[in-house]
Order: structure tokens, then sequence, then C-alpha cells
């Protein structure tokens, strides 16, 4: 009778979890002010109005939903007796029209730093006429599970002391905001207008002037009727489960039911569906019965031969297509025009330009590749000293051209926008005086250019681009494989190594950890250098053909734009590969519990789809490390996870220097990896519960192999490898009350 009833159990606390878990809650965490004021400041001479009408189109997922952006500047009603600039520096979001300048009026618009930030200079001349000039453009959002979201560009404005600024945010019609967020102002205040047939979000002055360039304005939102269809979803996902599940036992009812009452025979109705699920669930289950007498006689060393393999595959291809055909440089500039100017100039003469607009985070590792032949210096300006001491110089010091001396080309070339500063320009002569060249004229940049060669084919072949661009691609591909299997072989590894004593077990599960990072990013390196073109990088834009998966053809859903460096594929293939190889090893005796994993990801799909709001917080994770913009509660709990890391890795020596830093990504990885070793030592649900835990830390952190920084990861090991102990340390000890509760309560 105990068990009978124990098995109620589950059913009571998954009950109790579910009423928990969809309690309705407040659509909006911001703080609201209805008090804030609206009104014009009297002599301001000047009025910015933004609008950001937010997209109503709402998508499964979307990396590029578009936002409508209108931007009205108001000038003074009294001339000024002075010519005077107006500056807008933001974010980008693409500009298409600029209307209504006053006459003699005109614009500029450009990039620089990194992230890029955009600007937009409007030289007003003297006594212009009142006017109000506007802006158009769009701005690019994500949709995800039908809730959207998107990181509003945040202006601020250098040139003009007296301004009277607003921010618009409009949702469209029938939508419910659940989110309005910006990390650089927790507390901001907002007013909420009538705007036209919608209510608009309102961002005052006050507020509007302590809001961060680089960090921006966040807001998430949903059409007011998802709800309705969030619960339809969830009712249906329940009824194809419980009949997928126990087909043969609901017909067997069905037919006692209908046998004995006549209402029962509109229920008998149900059994041809019914019956038709019973085939489905019986093809699904042969064909993973299928599958695992295929993948039966897979182990731990076949898949180590694979993914050793795969490497060695990657470096042949690198090897014989590789390296980029064309001279590969770097161009420091600041805006995108002269950015453009001189990389039409580059690719005209067969060369190949990447420019700080495009890629600046990973430029030192870029170089210390050696993928550049040359760097060009034009109109930069750096966005701070620390980029210039641990990115610039480093990256400088490591470029080099094969034939020519001068690998360092300072253009200063009159009447042109090719104008280094001269604070710049001197920081690089006394630094590098016998690599650096000032040119000072289209003649001697031509001459220049001539003299800088790309590097060769080590076996002397010469290989079209065509070519080059479609080996380059193929290794992109397998550089996700890689990851795939070669993190199927490490847990499937960690499983089996954990069934030893502790005493052997671990070390080998450390060794074989560190192993996989090692190889892995080794083989990234190698065929980066190969290529001339890295395999993959931490961040970098999605547009922007840099690295070598960025070369493979855009997915019309999943990767829309392009795969950028690649980190998302990453970080999913690594999540699989983990998977896979845990499940691999169940056929060795390590059980999993099967209801619990179900419960687990059944609960993971209901807070996704999330009628009631509850599940924000895991839909802001999800978008955190997916496809869109950082809210509160994910950034902020990510922020504490991470500084906690950090200064652990810290207290053992990391960021010692510059070059000895820290990854947080690395000790991530180690993190998640080493407790899976305990995974058969362990009680059923908490072997799911790490199971979990463990392939989302290894697949995020694991991206970081494209960092292909050795510094970085030898600093990042000792770090990880305590903070796997103490993790392991933690599930030992919920296991051992698991353990407790199953004595107590029965099985």
């Amino acid at each position: 009778m105990r068990k009978k009833y124990a098995k109620l159990v589950p059913v009571l606390l998954g009950s109790l979890f579910f009423m928990l878990l969809y309690s309705p809650v407040d659509g909006i965490q911001t703080n609201e002010n209805h008090s804030v004021s609206t009104s014009i400041i009297e002599n301001n001479p000047v009025r910015i109005d933004y609008y950001i009408f937010l997209s109503g189109k709402y998508s499964p997922i979307d990396m590029d939903v578009s936002n409508h952006v209108i931007i009205n500047i108001t000038l003074p009603r009294n001339p000024l007796a002075l010519p005077y600039n107006l500056t807008l520096y933001f974010l980008p979001f693409s500009i298409e029209v600029i209307s209504e300048l006053p006459l003699g009026a005109s614009s500029e618009y450009g990039f620089f730093g990194s992230p890029p930030t955009g600007y937009l200079i409007i030289h007003v001349p003297a006594n212009a006429s009142y006017s109000s000039i506007q802006l158009e453009g769009q701005l690019s959002g994500q949709s995800f599970f039908w809730r959207n979201s998107a990181s509003v560009s945040v202006f601020s404005y250098l040139g003009f002391t007296a301004i009277d600024v607003r921010l618009f945010l409009v949702p469209p019609r029938q939508s419910k905001v659940l989110r309005l967020y910006s990390r650089a102002v927790p507390d901001l205040k907002y007013a909420k207008e009538r705007f036209g047939e919608n209510e608009a979000y309102v961002v005052d002055q006050q507020d509007f002037m302590r809001l961060q360039t680089t960090s921006g304005l966040s807001i998430l939102y949903e059409n007011e009727t998802w709800e309705i269809y969030a619960f339809i979803i969830i009712l249906a996902t329940i009824s194809v489960i419980l009949l997928f599940f126990y087909s043969t036992r609901f017909k067997t009812l069905l037919t006692k039911v209908s046998s004995v009452s006549d209402a029962g025979k509109i229920w008998s109705k149900l059994q041809k569906p019914t019956a038709v699920l019973k085939k489905i669930s019986h093809l699904i289950m042969g064909s993973i019965r299928f599958a695992h007498r295929k993948l039966r006689n897979l182990d731990s060393l076949k898949l180590l031969a694979a993914f050793l393999a795969c490497g060695v595959l990657m470096a042949s291809i690198s090897l014989i297509s590789g390296p980029d055909p064309r001279t590969k440089v770097y161009v420091f500039s600041s805006t995108k025009e002269t950015a453009d100017e001189i990389k039409d100039f580059i690719v005209n003469r067969g060369g190949v330009a990447v420019t700080s607009l495009e890629e600046f985070g990973d430029v030192e590792t870029l170089s210390n590749l050696g993928i550049f032949s040359a760097a060009i210096i034009a109109d930069f300006l750096p966005p701070l000293q620390r980029d210039v001491e641990q990115k610039i110089f480093y990256a400088l010091a490591n470029i080099r051209s094969e034939e020519y001396a001068h690998s360092i080309l300072v253009l200063r070339v009159e009447n042109t926008s090719w104008y280094a500063s001269d604070s710049f320009m001197s920081q690089i002569e006394m630094r590098y005086p016998g690599k650096t060249r000032v040119i000072e004229s289209l003649n001697s940049f031509e001459i220049a250019w001539g003299k800088i060669e790309g590097r060769k084919n080590v076996f002397g072949l010469i290989v079209n681009l065509e070519t080059y661009f479609a080996m380059s691609a193929a290794v992109g591909v397998l550089s996700f494989v890689l990851v795939f299997i070669g993190l199927a072989f490490l847990a499937n590894k960690l499983v089996e190594v954990g069934k030893k004593p502790a005493a052997t077990g671990l070390p080998e599960a450390i060794v074989y950890t560190i192993f996989y990072f090692v190889f892995t990013q080794g083989i990234y390196a190698v065929c980066s250098v190969l290529l001339a073109m890295p395999l993959g990088l931490h961040t970098t834009r999605l547009e922007a053909k840099i690295t070598a998966v960025s070369l493979i053809p855009p997915l019309p859903i999943f990767a829309p734009r392009g795969f950028g460096g690649g980190s998302n594929p990453r970080m999913l293939a690594g999540i699989a590969g983990f998977f896979f190889g845990a499940v691999l090893s169940f056929r060795g005796g390590a059980k999993l519990d099967k209801a619990t994993v179900l419960a687990l990801l059944v609960s993971l799909f209901f807070i996704i789809v999330d009628p009631l709001t509850s599940g924000l917080i895991l839909h802001e994770f999800i978008l955190l490390n997916t496809v869109g913009p950082s809210f509160g509660a994910a950034f902020q709990t990510e922020s504490y996870v991470r500084d906690f890391l950090a200064n652990i890795g810290i207290a053992m020596g990391g960021w010692a220097s510059p070059t000895y830093g820290l990854s947080t990504g690395i000790i991530l990885y180690f993190m998640g990896a080493i407790p899976l070793c305990l995974f058969p030592k362990l009680q059923k649900v908490s072997a799911a519960l790490l199971l979990s835990i463990s392939m989302i830390a290894v697949g995020t952190g694991g991206i970081r192999v494209a960092d292909m920084n050795p510094w970085k990861m030898l600093a990042s090991i000792m770090p990880g490898i305590l903070v796997g102990f103490l993790v392991a340390l933690g599930f030992f000890l919920i296991s051992i009350a698991e353990g407790k509760i199953r004595e107590k309560f029965g099985q």
C-alpha cells in the first residue's frame, strides 16, 4: 500500500510546481513614474525626439526583425549668428533618409571604435532658418517563440549644450510590454503617453542623459493574445505526450467505457486517432531501436579515433587549399566612408582588407596567427588607451610582411580623409621605427602596396579564389563536427572513468578534459594559420566575411545573415555532442531517470512558451545566449556567476599581466565537465540534473576554443579545476540527500 501511494508523490509535486510556475505576475517590472515631466524646457534652442516604432511581426525565431526609426530634430526659432555643429552618437542602425536640412546645411555619417559606434554630424550654417530635420532608418530586432525584443540605440550629444530630448518607444497595437530595461540605469523611469491609437513609453531628458551609449535600452514584448495560444500549445503538448506513451492503455479504457455507456460511444470515436498515434509511436521507437543497434558498438575509443581523424582532415584541407591567395591587410579607420574607400583601393589591386569597424575585439589574436601582411593606419581614433596598450600595440608587433620591411603604413594624404592623427602617428613611430612608413601621396601608397606580398602555399600550389572559399567553408563546417564528436567522446569517457575509484577516476577525468580543449584549440589555430583566415572567433559581426564559418551559406531561419564568428552554432554543437556521448554510455550500466529527464524537458518547453510570464527569467537567459539583447535578471545573474569565476581565477594568479589573462568561459567549461565523472555514483534525479547543467556549461564555455589564445587557457585551467571540484562536491551532497529521501519514502 505504501508503494502504491508513493507513486502519487511525483504527481502532486509536479502539480504544485506547475501551479507555482504559471502563477500570474506583473508583466513589466521596471519602475514607472507617471509624474515625469514631458514639457519642453524653456529656452532650449534644439529639440530632438526619437521615435522607435516596434514591429508587430512575431515569429518562432527571426534574428532580423525590422523596427522603423524616425528622429525629428527641431532647430531654434531664433537663428543663431554663428555656424555650429550638431553631433549625435549612437549604436549603429541604418539611416536611410536625411530630409529637410536648412539651406546651406550638410551632414556626415560614419562609425568609430569597438563595438562600432555611429555618429551623425549636421553642419548648420549661421543664421539658419527655423526647420525640422527628419532622419529615417531601421533598427534590427529579434523574435523568439513569438516574443520580440530589441536593443534600442541610445544616443548622446556633443557640440551643443542646450538640447531637449525625448525617446518614444511605440509598441505595436494589441501588444504587451514585458520588460523595459537598461544595464546602465536599472532604476530607469518612464512615462506612458497616448500616441495615436497606441500607447508609447517615454523616457525624458533627466533619465535619458543617464543612459550610456554602449549599454542600450532593451525591450521585450509580445502580442496580448499570445497567452491564449500558449495555453492551447501546452494542452496539446500534454495530450500528445500522454497519448503517445499510453496509447494502448487509453484505447483499452475507451473500449471499456463505450461498452457500458451510450455516452462512451462518443469517446470511442477517438480510438482511430489513438491507433494512428500508436503506429507513429511504434515507428519512432523502431527508429530509435534501429539507431541504437547501429550505435551500440560505438564507444569512447571509436569516438576518439573519429575526433582525431576529423582534426587531421581539417588540417590537411587547410594545408592544401591555404593560404588566402590575396594579400590580406588590416585597416585602422574610424569612419565608414574612409574604411570603404581604402578597402576598395586594396580590392581593386587584388588584395583584401579587414577593417577595425568589422573586427576589433580579436585583432591581437588575428595578428598573432600571422593572417595579415601589413597594417594601414588612417583616420583612426582609439576608443581607450587600454585598447592601444593591450590590443593595438600587441597586434602591430606581430604584423609583418615576408618581403617588405615596412609592414605599418601610416596614411597622411593631403586633401583626403586618409589622414592619421598626429598623436597616434607619433606613438606608432616611436614604438615601431623600423616597421613604420608614412605615406603622403596616393602614388607613394601605390608603390608601397606593390611591395607587400601575401603568404605562399607551402607546396607551391596556386589555388583560385573560388576553390579557396569552398575549401574554407568546408573546414568551417567540419569545425562544428569536430566540437560535436570531441565533446561526445569527452562525455562518454567521463562517465566511463566515473565507474572507477575516485582516486584514479578523477585525475583521468581532468586529463581528458584538458586534452579535448588543448587539441581542439590547437586544430582551430593550425587551420587558421594555414588558411590565413580565422576558423572562428568568439565575437564578430554577422555580415562580415572574416572567418571560415562566415563563408558557409546562410540558413533562411536559423542564420539568415550568416554565421559570423560561429559562436552560437559551436555552442549548440557542443551541447548536442556532450548529451549524445553521455547517452551512449548508458548501455554500460549508467542509468538515467527517464521520467526526470522528460519532466525537465517538458518544464523547459512550458517555461519558454510561458503563458503567464512566470518564465521570463529563463526566456531572458535564452535570449542572452542565442539571438537577443540582455535584460535585468539574466544579465545580473550571469554577471554574478562570471564575477565569481573571475575572482577565483584572479586569486590563483590570473590577470597577472595583460597577456596572462583569464577567460571565464574556459573556467565555465571545466566547471561543467569535471563533475560529470560522478554521474555513475549519483542518485537518478541528481544525475539527471548534473547532466543538464554540465552539457549547458560545457557547450557555453567550450566556444572559447575559438579564442586561440594559449595563455588564456593556461591561466584558466587551475581555477577551472578548482571550481569543478566545488561543483562536484555540491552534487555529491545533493545525491546523499536524495538517497536519504528515497530510503524514507521509498523508491
